[in-house]
């Protein structure tokens, strides 16, 4: 940086200091486009960023990144990291998304620059094509491996697909290797799920607390994300709640995993000892004014729970229980476990009106839910409801889940749709719905 440039930006940022941040970002905009060196412009750019976000002035930032997006060989990329976590940390994640999306045009083969615009987003699932685009990047040679790790991590987490190829477990951090091993849980052979719930025990007993809770918490959830669950798969998931620090929590959680259970043999929870495990959730089934704030410890897997054991009983107050659960839905957004998709489907497939009006309400409000998707359910639901469009949506989600039978399901429809436009005569029409059908019939 020659003396003249670093006086001049040196004097552009004091007159930030002593004017202001309006004052200051004018002169160093000015100041960009007469300086030679590109090294130069960037700190004047960085700079000036700085005033524009504290001023939250959208035209000048838009102004400044374009420049830097424009800017060739210049070594900045740590200087971008800092700008989005600075931002991301003030919960202003659009702007840092811009930022990290100039510096993928400014350098369109850095994986990385691909990596940082995926984690500057809301929406983890928008972040796919960043993240396979930047473990793309990131295999090529000279190998980015810390990269490939984190990226492929990082997949896992946010499309519950098993990372291909598999990634060396050993050489994760305890923290990455949770999360490959969590998308492993929804593999399709319970082989796969007895695996990853055999890494998650061995988690469980980390020295690392963090992880090691986390773990454990990942083993509970797993028993609402999963529709049907092998005795063994059981097994883990209760030697890996045994572990859990907290007495409250740990008999809570064991709790519920046997009402689980009583649900999944279809026993009746009017048994002595299942009702006196069931209490232990109480302030869930007691909660009767839905309009008003849900209490400290209800949750919607609780409720739905309630459902289905309203259904086996015969209870006749069945569409008031969807109703409070569609209030909880409402209210806390929580992430969508089975037990929602079971009652749903339940209330849609019984005799009762006003239960199925509910129930197709609550398979409506599942689509919006937020996180990860379980992988089970979507497809009888979807065969369960009455609305047409609701039912194709719930189907997709079967496929984008790898729900068994589900490609097949909606293939064999495409099939018999394909027909039908065929003989009304319209052959594009048909020939795009075996495309189709072919397409997803080999996933």
């Amino acid at each position: 940086m020659g003396m003249g440039a670093n006086f001049a930006i040196a004097t552009a940022e004091s007159v930030g200091r002593t004017l202001g941040a309006r004052a200051g970002l004018s002169a160093l905009r000015k100041l960009v486009d007469s300086l030679e060196s590109p090294e130069d412009q960037a700190r004047a750019l960085f700079s000036a960023l700085a005033y524009a976000h504290q001023l939250r002035d959208t035209d000048a930032t838009v102004w400044l990144l374009v420049h830097w997006s424009t800017l060739d060989g210049v070594r900045g990329f740590t200087r971008i990291v800092r700008v989005c976590e600075q931002l991301v940390a003030e919960d202003r994640w659009e702007d840092a998304h811009s930022v990290a999306a100039a510096e993928c045009t400014r350098t369109v083969d850095v994986g990385r620059a691909f990596y940082l615009r995926a984690r500057c987003t809301r929406d983890p699932r928008s972040s796919v094509e960043d993240l396979r685009r930047a473990l793309r990047l990131a295999q090529r040679e000279p190998k980015d491996e810390a990269l490939v790790l984190a990226a492929t991590a990082r997949l896992a987490r946010v499309t519950l697909e098993k990372p291909k190829p598999a990634p060396d477990l050993a050489a994760l951090s305890p923290c990455d290797r949770l999360v490959v091993v969590a998308a492993r849980l929804h593999a399709k052979g319970r082989y796969g799920r007895v695996s990853a719930l055999d890494g998650i025990l061995e988690l469980a007993a980390s020295g690392d607390e963090e992880v090691a809770e986390a773990a454990i918490r990942l083993a509970a959830r797993h028993v609402d994300m999963e529709g049907r669950l092998t005795d063994i798969e059981m097994d883990r998931v209760r030697a890996a709640i045994a572990r859990w620090p907290d007495e409250d929590e740990r008999a809570s959680a064991l709790a519920h995993l046997t009402v689980r259970e009583a649900i999944a043999r279809g026993s009746e929870l009017d048994d002595p000892q299942l009702a006196k495990t069931l209490r232990q959730g109480q302030r869930v089934l007691d909660h009767n004014d839905p309009g008003s704030p849900p209490p400290e410890g209800l949750t919607a897997a609780w409720r739905a729970l309630d459902v289905i054991a309203a259904f086996r009983r015969g209870e006749e107050d069945v569409a008031d229980r969807l109703q409070a659960l569609i209030a909880i839905l409402d209210g806390s957004r929580p992430a969508i476990e089975v037990p929602l998709l079971t009652a749903a489907a339940l209330g849609c497939e019984s005799g009762n009106p006003a239960a199925k009006a509910a129930a197709e309400r609550v398979a409506a409000r599942l689509l919006d839910l937020p996180g990860p998707r379980p992988a089970r359910g979507w497809l009888r639901l979807g065969r369960a409801v009455a609305d047409p469009s609701l039912g194709e949506e719930l189907r997709r989600i079967a496929v984008d889940v790898h729900e068994p039978g589900a490609a097949e399901d909606i293939a064999q429809r495409s099939v018999r749709d394909a027909w039908q436009a065929y003989q009304d005569g319209d052959r594009e029409k048909a020939l795009a719905m075996l495309r189709e059908s072919r397409r997803l019939s080999e996933r």
